[in-house]
């Protein structure tokens, strides 16, 4: 064997930490991202630059994603072995996929209503009033799974 065990956990240990800071900081970058967005683009502008960011972002962040979770799950072993703190670990790592898809989700009902908005083929008046509570949501579903994840970190290093 090439390296020994205890060093295949450091290891798997430093890819958990760097996927978690690669998941939380992209949250807030994506945040800063979207206040930006809103303060200084037109409607249509918004879209094309949400859609151009949400493909590149969602490769990086959904990697990140899985590799917290493979790397957490390498970590604490066996399901059988789990003590209750790490079964919580589990849940609260599937409640930030299970969000994380909620949210995709809603941003993109939001991207074809503001499309749909900003050049005039929205078919009721009230596009508006629907984009912006798909919006609302999607920035609660975002602090939501900023809070899990933080609270997934906190325990896993506990």
């Amino acid at each position: 064997m090439w390296c020994s065990v205890s060093a295949g956990l450091e290891l798997v240990a430093a890819l958990n930490l760097l996927a978690a800071m690669v998941w939380i900081g992209g949250l807030f970058a994506i945040e800063a991202a979207t206040l930006a967005a809103r303060a200084t683009l037109a409607p249509l502008q918004q879209v094309e630059f949400f859609r151009g960011l949400g493909h590149r972002y969602g490769l990086l962040s959904c990697s990140a994603l899985l590799v917290f979770a493979v790397t957490g799950l390498l970590l604490i072993g066996a399901p059988a072995s789990w003590s209750a703190e790490e079964a919580a670990l589990a849940g609260l790592t599937a409640l930030v996929a299970a969000l994380t898809g909620a949210a995709v989700a809603a941003a993109r009902v939001t991207q074809r209503l503001a499309w749909e908005s900003a050049t005039g083929a929205a078919t009721d008046a009230d596009t508006g009033r629907r984009r912006d509570s798909w919006r609302r949501l999607a920035s609660w579903l975002r602090m939501l799974i900023a809070a899990a994840s933080l609270a997934a970190l906190g325990m896993a290093r506990l």
